[in-house]
């Protein structure tokens, strides 16, 4: 048994299976807030994609491709079925392009890149969110944005009609 030693733990959340991702690339984490009606478009020229997992509140996305969402605890349930059987299949849900999706806390859905869509706050609580997501390699802090050199400042990051850091916007076209 390859156990976590003592004091550790590993718990997974999700997990989107068979993607192809931009090589070379970085990866960014950022906590991301939507607040209850606002709205954050999603666009064909951000080639920014990566993984959203709810920690609070409700996103409702409505993306314009393929996409999968892993609703919480599924992941764990395959994992827990894959040991009794010996086949993992992963758990996740197939969304069609143009439909909509409500997600809650333990929810993650991997949001691919240069798509339209949207991704928005139908609730009466703030939506909460860690985003971890990719850019081409060059095209958010290690190349700079735009005139900006190393990390932005919250302010130059900010969307007053969002109410959140613009960082799914990273990565220019």
């Amino acid at each position: 048994d390859m156990g976590e030693p003592e004091g550790v733990t590993f718990e997974p959340i999700a997990i989107s299976s068979g993607l192809t991702l931009p090589s070379p690339a970085d990866m960014i984490a950022a906590r991301f807030t939507v607040d209850p009606g606002a709205a954050l478009p999603l666009e064909a020229s951000d080639p920014s994609g990566g993984m959203l997992i709810v920690e609070s509140g409700t996103f409702t996305i409505r993306v314009d491709a393929p996409w999968a969402v892993s609703r919480s605890g599924s992941f764990n349930a395959a994992i827990a079925t894959a040991e009794a059987t010996g086949t993992f299949t992963p758990p996740d849900e197939q969304i069609a392009s143009g439909e909509e999706v409500t997600m809650t806390a333990g929810d993650a859905a991997y949001v691919p890149g240069s798509v339209t869509g949207e991704i928005r706050n139908d609730g009466s609580e703030p939506a909460v969110g860690l985003e971890l997501f990719y850019c081409p390699f060059g095209g958010s802090f290690s190349g700079g944005l735009g005139n900006l050199t190393g990390p932005p400042s919250a302010a130059s990051l900010h969307d007053g009609g969002v109410g959140t850091a613009r960082l799914f916007r990273l990565c220019p076209p």
